[in-house]
């Protein structure tokens, strides 16, 4: 498994996938405060987040990204079904 440098308190689990290896499980919110802690404002982390961190494929051990609240999400998908 891949474990990102820095990122270790945004760890919340491991993700089982058939067929594959399993991959460590981050918050993204709690990755986006760490980035935050470490002098970037929001908007930077949020944009380096979503470039460098999760936006890096790094072979088919990436690691996965929880929203934990995903009605954040949802709300932005007002056509799903209910």
């Amino acid at each position: 498994m891949i474990i990102y440098d820095g990122f270790d308190d945004a760890i919340i689990g491991i993700v089982y996938r058939c067929g594959m290896s399993p991959v460590t499980l981050y918050d993204q919110d709690k990755c986006i405060e760490i980035l935050m802690e470490q002098g970037l404002g929001s908007l930077e982390a949020m944009e380096h987040f979503s470039y460098n961190v999760a936006g890096g494929y790094v072979g088919p051990d990436t690691p996965c990204f929880a929203v934990l609240e995903p009605s954040e999400v949802l709300d932005s998908f007002p056509e799903r079904a209910k």
